[in-house]
């Protein structure tokens, strides 16, 4: 859709980039480094941030879908891929067709896999063990046990991979992740030697070094929301920007917005910007929230709506329509991060980089994209 007012997201290429090579730096050597760019990287682009990431020195990329995968081979991307969710049927043909590695979590996935690998001549993939999520992976020994049958009599079906999730691993505690690490062990050495072994996401990695076996799976981490303090310089990349529609003094007694939930303790001045509900910004920040003018943080009056916001721009001399306010980002001194916005709605800031809808254009700034991006 074209877009003619300005609001847009902005995310900074330079900022992933360095974010993945700050982590790629911080790896052992032997220790592979698998990118997570699911849901659209995150909501920063999947094929802009997986170039970003494998230029970083990312060996793998993984996706939750088989139609995530297809999308980044139709760009020209030819790294390994890994699709973490359980696909059915059809996703399984998909992933062959396309030399995606798909996961395992159950003897119907086995034979689904069976039936892919020899349409297309062959099949990676990865193994997944429920060890404690209990969302998905093969839930018993009596299970697995038949799938490592049904594998060893297919070689077509070629096993690269075993995983788990921890379901834990942003606890300092870390006794029931060291029980996951020890019923995974028990699943694997039913499996050939020598395949790649993963079990860390961005909170264990950090966390529980010593459990990262042969590749961990970075997400949150890379786009620069770390899931606990860290001594690397992670950087959010995005930022949520708007223009300024619309200005004008009321005087006390005066209210704003959809059912007079604010009301003026005296003369203010009230800026109207060009974003919404309809945009992400969730509504649930209306009397609540805040956005950034001219270096300064104007709190959000009145109900959110639809397609605009009012904000208090009292303090703020020289405010005129067109300028730019910042919705999620930074200047000067100030910032509001994905983070901020998650405590206040008491969620997490995944949730939060993912609000933008589909009619706010995304803008990229920093490397350049290339073809040959693998």
């Amino acid at each position: 859709m074209t877009s003619f007012r300005q609001t847009y997201l902005e995310v900074d290429l330079d900022t992933l980039y360095q974010n993945a090579r700050i982590l790629r730096e911080s790896l052992p050597k032997d220790v592979l480094m698998m990118a997570v760019v699911k849901a659209n990287a995150y909501g920063h682009g999947a094929v802009q941030a997986s170039r970003a990431f494998l230029r970083a020195g990312a060996d793998w990329l993984a996706v939750a879908l088989a139609e995530e995968g297809v999308v980044l081979r139709d760009a020209g991307i030819t790294a390994p891929i890994l699709v973490l969710t359980p696909l059915n049927a059809a996703g399984f043909l998909a992933a062959a067709q396309y030399s995606l590695t798909a996961s395992l979590h159950s003897l119907r996935n086995v034979h689904d896999a069976v039936v892919a690998a020899q349409k297309y001549g062959a099949l990676d993939v990865h193994v997944a063990v429920d060890t404690g999520l209990n969302r998905d992976g093969f839930h018993t020994m009596a299970e697995w046990r038949q799938a490592v049958d049904v594998l060893e009599n297919n070689p077509s079906i070629r096993v690269t991979g075993a995983f788990t999730h921890y379901a834990d691993g942003e606890n300092e505690d870390e006794s029931f992740s060291r029980q996951q690490q020890e019923r995974f062990m028990d699943c694997v050495a039913m499996l050939p030697k020598g395949i790649v072994l993963h079990t860390s996401s961005s909170a264990p990695m950090l966390h529980y070094p010593d459990m990262m076996f042969n590749m961990v799976r970075p997400g949150i981490v890379l786009y620069g929301y770390p899931p606990y303090p860290t001594n690397l310089a992670f950087q959010p990349a995005m930022s949520f920007l708007t223009e300024i529609t619309a200005t004008r003094t009321i005087e006390k007694g005066d209210t704003v917005s959809y059912g007079r939930t604010y009301k003026a303790d005296k003369p203010h001045r009230i800026a109207t910007l060009a974003a919404g509900y309809g945009d992400g910004v969730p509504r649930a920040l209306s009397n609540l929230g805040s956005v950034i003018i001219h270096g300064e943080k104007c709190p959000i009056v009145g109900r959110v709506c639809m397609d605009q916001l009012m904000v208090d721009i009292t303090k703020i001399p020289h405010v005129e329509v067109g300028d730019q306010a910042i919705l999620m980002g930074g200047s000067g001194v100030n910032s509001i991060t994905a983070q901020d916005i998650a405590d206040l709605l008491h969620t997490i800031s995944y949730e939060v980089l993912l609000l933008p809808s589909s009619r706010v254009p995304v803008r990229y700034a920093g490397l350049c994209e290339e073809d040959d991006s693998d």
